[in-house]
């Protein structure tokens, strides 16, 4: 999910010199920006959704099959 520069992509809020935003990502042109204190809450609201997006293509998590 890339995101802009400049701007952390979980609270919106711009980079300041308490709160630096950096790059998530491995391939150039798909960094998420986040300051390094958001990204937890992100990555856990983002393994949510592809938890879930699984569980309806019916997919468990760890081989088990949601119903």
């Amino acid at each position: 999910m890339p995101s802009a520069a400049g701007r952390c992509t979980w609270c919106g809020q711009s980079e300041s010199h308490g709160a630096v935003i950096v790059p998530y990502g491995t391939q150039p042109g798909t960094h998420a920006w986040l300051h390094t204190e958001c990204w937890s809450a992100w990555q856990k609201f983002r393994r949510s959704k592809a938890e879930e997006a699984l569980a309806r293509m019916g997919i468990g998590i760890h081989g088990r099959v949601q119903a």
